[in-house]
């Protein structure tokens, strides 16, 4: 099979822009000489980490042995290392801006009113009398899974979701996830990407895990998201397609926006709403929760789904409005109805060079993937489409079949 010319230097790059930028490279699984290279170099330059960029553009553009579709794929990717490199030389970006030339989205204000519909439909789930907030607030503290059975439900939760899968998908033969249990970070839970089809998932436990985003977060970190999508593309795309770009795996990037989006619509790909339900009252049995029922969780948590934007909101407020870290903690508190504590965790994940524009990803994946897939006769079709070819942002923004 012919090689693109550029390949290689494709990865070295990526691997140098993470020395100026460390956490740019979310997985790296390629040949470790290429990784010995670029540690044997250390921090290069960044007008010369520049100027290789443009050589790799003009190959891109050159090189005949690219089908439109892997032109398409690198030309995206390379225009969000050149936005990284901008920023790494003190280019004033806005963060508009910033997200275009990342990602290739545009991060738009939601109106209030939306929240407010929301609420309004909360109001009537949640019963009882008081401020939204604190009947909210009151609610979650009855589904809070003990620390004690945290680890053992998680790895229920995993089994099954691996079992519903490889029903619609052949995984990799030597594939497996392990769960860590870590403090002091910014984000909830984590997939690292070790390579050979392995992941670690980190699980935060500074904050409360409540059971209603347990089956979530373990589906959009393991099965059918994250894990099954890198293992599978590590396989096909790279290990037997030779494509050695899908080597590695870029925080930064368009291709972050799919994974996001796969990984946030992962569990309503494997499990009908009733099932979702009932996997929500299996972590309430085994975590001795008695005072509310799977059902209720599931309309309360699909209730929540228009809140995710808030998170867009809060990205523009601090950003772009110049708001203080008080308003945008008290903005949290308000419209997605979570305490302080958590507003102010999600803050930190805000105020991070490497994840301040990556909020918007949630949000803004979901959408343009849940659009492609609903576009389908076969939604489960259109969702492997997903895991096992590359595909671009602006692709789904054209709404391309």
């Amino acid at each position: 099979m012919p090689r693109w010319q550029n390949a290689k230097s494709f990865v070295e790059l990526a691997l140098s822009i993470d020395k100026h930028l460390p956490g740019y490279v979310d997985a790296y699984f390629g040949p470790e000489d290429i990784r010995e290279i670029v540690d044997a170099k250390g921090k290069v330059q960044l007008e010369d980490l520049s100027s290789t960029l443009d050589q790799i553009i003009d190959s891109t553009h050159q090189d005949a042995i690219l089908t439109k579709e892997r032109r398409e794929y690198l030309s995206a990717e390379l225009k969000a290392m050149h936005t990284t490199l901008r920023i790494l030389k003190g280019e004033e970006i806005g963060i508009v801006e910033e997200t275009q030339g990342l990602y290739g989205l545009t991060p738009i204000w939601t109106e209030e009113s939306v929240f407010d519909e929301a609420h309004q439909d909360l109001e009537y789930l949640l019963h009882g009398s008081g401020p939204l907030a604190e009947r909210m607030e009151s609610f979650r503290e009855k589904i809070i899974v003990p620390k004690v059975n945290l680890k053992s439900i998680v790895r229920n939760i995993a089994d099954d979701f691996r079992r519903r899968t490889v029903e619609v998908i052949a995984l990799p033969e030597d594939e497996n996830c392990e769960f860590s249990f870590v403090q002091d970070k910014s984000w909830l839970a984590y997939n690292w990407y070790l390579g050979k089809c392995l992941s670690r998932i980190d699980i935060n436990i500074d904050l409360p895990w409540y059971a209603g985003f347990l089956p979530h977060v373990i589906a959009h970190e393991t099965y059918p998201g994250h894990h099954t999508e890198h293992a599978v593309k590590e396989k096909e795309l790279y290990r037997e397609g030779g494509f050695l770009e899908h080597s590695i795996i870029l925080s930064n990037a368009p291709s972050a926006v799919v994974s996001e989006g796969i990984a946030e619509i992962a569990l309503e790909i494997i499990e009908t709403p009733e099932e979702i339900a009932q996997i929500l009252q299996s972590v309430l049995d085994q975590a001795g929760l008695k005072d509310v029922d799977g059902i209720q969780i599931y309309q309360i948590s699909k209730a929540m789904r228009p809140l995710s934007k808030v998170s867009i909101n809060r990205v523009l407020l601090l950003h772009s409005e110049g708001a203080s870290d008080e308003e945008v903690i008290n903005y949290g508190m308000r419209y997605i109805l979570i305490n302080e504590q958590f507003s102010r965790k999600g803050l930190e994940f805000l105020k991070d060079p490497l994840w301040r524009s990556y909020a918007t990803l949630y949000p803004l994946g979901y959408e343009l993937v849940q659009d492609f897939i609903s576009r389908g006769e076969d939604k489960t079709e259109r969702f492997l489409r997903l895991i096992r070819k590359p595909m671009t942002t602006s692709r789904l923004l054209a709404r391309v079949t």
